[in-house]
């Protein structure tokens, strides 16, 4: 029996397996598994000899979300499972170290495979620093430093290491939108996670593991289809757990109690709203601090950046409307309007809101509902 582990995410895995398989999964072998027992236990004829006969498979699959599956008994007596079948072939699939320490010790060496993620080059970078400009508005200053730390990686001057970056400011102003930019440059789905999202206990639970049928963020990162990872409102869990994050921004690996990730060559990305770098270390402490390589700040939008932000949703949004609607609005007069009672304060996502509410508002206005 020939056993292949693949680290990756499902669309590469699916890709891995071989042309016009056709293979059985975990699943399936533990329904078959059952269905024997029972008829031994019945003692239905020939179900001896049905024991002794192995059922023969050329190809199975063991996929992420299978593990959840099973129960820890189930987790230890895979090896039994998988030998009352002939198997010519297995494929895991990001295999818990439970699984992977028992094929080993049962079958020795094992082949191993990774996904293959894109990463950022100098040609990728320039069609970034072209598209934040016309993306990413009142920026400069922000473009300037974070083209630089993603010329080091570009250049391979971090030798595989992650790069860790922080974006601070205020919010509605660029951050996770630039995230999702360098995502989209280089084709992939941003990898996100909200840590404003989880509670203490289901924090400690997600990023230390729990249990192989849990969700936790090492598994999560083995499923990723990018090495781009966005940490939004990195400050808000309790500074108690960034010691998880040490072994992954210092050497890009992290370890919970049922997986191994590997992070070389990741841009990994952590939000907040801190005001100061000053602010950042007081709050985060200095050991994760000394930690990011770049500190990012994103500013307050200017007024020419605002009237300029409501012109382009004004745009979009009425666009949108089927011609019904835009027969309702005089769009010149609405968006001198618009521009005209705009509020400084307001950040881009208040801004969407803000022109839309008044667009629709409008139509209301002047329709027979």
């Amino acid at each position: 029996m020939k056993i292949k582990l693949y680290y990756g995410p499902r669309k590469g895995f699916e890709k891995y397996l071989p042309d016009k398989s056709r293979p059985k999964n975990l699943t399936q072998l533990i329904e078959l598994s059952d269905q024997n027992k029972r008829a031994v236990r019945v003692d239905i004829p020939n179900a001896e000899k049905t024991r002794k006969n192995k059922p023969k498979f050329k190809n199975v699959i063991a996929t992420t979300e299978e593990y959840s599956l099973l129960s820890d008994s189930g987790l230890n007596g895979l090896i039994t499972l998988i030998n009352e079948f002939t198997i010519e072939n297995i494929f895991f699939q990001n295999p818990p170290q439970n699984i992977v320490q028992q094929l080993k010790k049962v079958y020795g060496g094992l082949s191993e495979d990774k996904y293959i993620y894109k990463t950022l080059g100098l040609s990728k970078l320039k069609e970034f620093s072209t598209k934040f400009d016309i993306e990413i508005l009142g920026q400069e200053r922000a473009k300037y430093k974070l083209i630089s730390s993603l010329y080091q990686l570009a250049k391979n001057y971090t030798k595989s290491k992650p790069l860790i970056l922080m974006f601070y400011g205020p919010a509605g102003v660029g951050k996770t939108e630039t995230a999702k930019l360098l995502s989209n440059v280089l084709g992939q789905k941003l990898f996100r996670k909200q840590f404003s999202m989880f509670q203490n206990s289901s924090f400690a639970d997600y990023i230390f593991g729990a249990s192989h049928n849990s969700s936790s963020l090492a598994r999560d990162l083995l499923e990723r289809e990018s090495n781009i990872i966005l940490f939004d409102e990195f400050d808000k869990p309790n500074s108690v757990f960034f010691s998880a994050f040490y072994q992954m921004f210092d050497e890009g690996e992290f370890i919970d109690k049922n997986y191994k990730v590997d992070l070389k060559n990741t841009i990994i990305i952590c939000t907040s709203n801190f005001t100061d770098k000053h602010q950042i270390k007081e709050v985060l402490g200095d050991a994760i601090y000394s930690r990011f390589d770049s500190f990012i700040e994103f500013s307050q939008l200017s007024p020419d950046v605002i009237l300029e932000l409501i012109t382009r949703m004004f745009n979009k949004t009425y666009s949108a409307l089927d011609s019904d609607d835009k027969k309702l609005l005089n769009a010149d007069d609405c968006l001198a309007l618009l521009l005209s009672i705009a509020n400084g304060n307001l950040n881009a996502r208040e801004l969407d809101k803000f022109v839309k509410e008044f667009i629709f508002a409008r139509i209301i206005t002047n329709s027979e509902i």
